[in-house]
Parts: C-alpha cells; sequence; structure tokens
C-alpha cells in the first residue's frame, strides 16, 4: 500500500512539473500575441488586418482559457496530493467540480482552435 502511495504521489508530482511548464509556455505565448497586436498597423489591406485581428483576438481568449485549464487541473493535483499524502479528504463534490471545470475548459480551448484555424486559412485564402 506504502508503495503505491509513493507512486502516486510521484506521478502527481510529475503532472505538476508538467502543469508549470504549460503555464510558462501559454505566458510566452501571451507575449507572442502581444507583439503580434503591436505590429498589426503594418498589414495592408485593411480587410487582412481585421482578420489578422480577429485570429489574434481568438488566440487570447484560446490562451486566458488555457490558464483556467492550468489552474482547475493544478488544484485536482494538489487535492490529490494532500489525499495520497495526508490523508485529507476532498471538499465534498470537489473533485467532481473540478473534473467538470477542466472538461469544459478542454472543450473551450478545442473551438477557439478550431476558429483560430478556419480564420488562418481565411486569411490566406
Amino acid at each position: 500500500r506504502d508503495n503505491k502511495i509513493a507512486e502516486a504521489v510521484d506521478l502527481v508530482e510529475r503532472e505538476l512539473a508538467r502543469n508549470r511548464d504549460i503555464r510558462q509556455q501559454a505566458m510566452m505565448l501571451s507575449s507572442e500575441l502581444q507583439a503580434m497586436t503591436e505590429s498589426l498597423a503594418e498589414i495592408k489591406p485593411e480587410s487582412v488586418r481585421a482578420q489578422a485581428l480577429e485570429a489574434i483576438s481568438i488566440e487570447v481568449s484560446l490562451t486566458n482559457r488555457l490558464f483556467d485549464y492550468n489552474d482547475y487541473l493544478n488544484q485536482l493535483l494538489n487535492v490529490l496530493k494532500d489525499k495520497f499524502l495526508y490523508n485529507i479528504p476532498p471538499v465534498r463534490g470537489k473533485i467532481d467540480d473540478l473534473i467538470t471545470k477542466i472538461n469544459g475548459e478542454a472543450k473551450a480551448i478545442h473551438e477557439l482552435n478550431s476558429q483560430f484555424n478556419s480564420q488562418i486559412q481565411n486569411i490566406f485564402s
């Protein structure tokens, strides 16, 4: 039993580290989107600039959703870690609530990514 708990804690720790890396990548994406927004004035013609602005806006929304997803996943992993290490039971319904939120954010991210890809295709067609 102790070996299984140690394995579970190790897995949660690895996922927490991976989650921190993903958050860092999302922060870098935010910086890139800001740079793209600042260079919009250089895009001609106006119609293409408007499409590019729409694509950037979609990516900003996606990035915000990614931060939310990341935060919910981090909360879930910490609830699991507390359970495994300290036998602290989660607040009733907390795990289900977090999983529902994580799934909702994943769905929204997928939809926004589809919108972004469609917008990019419109720019180059």
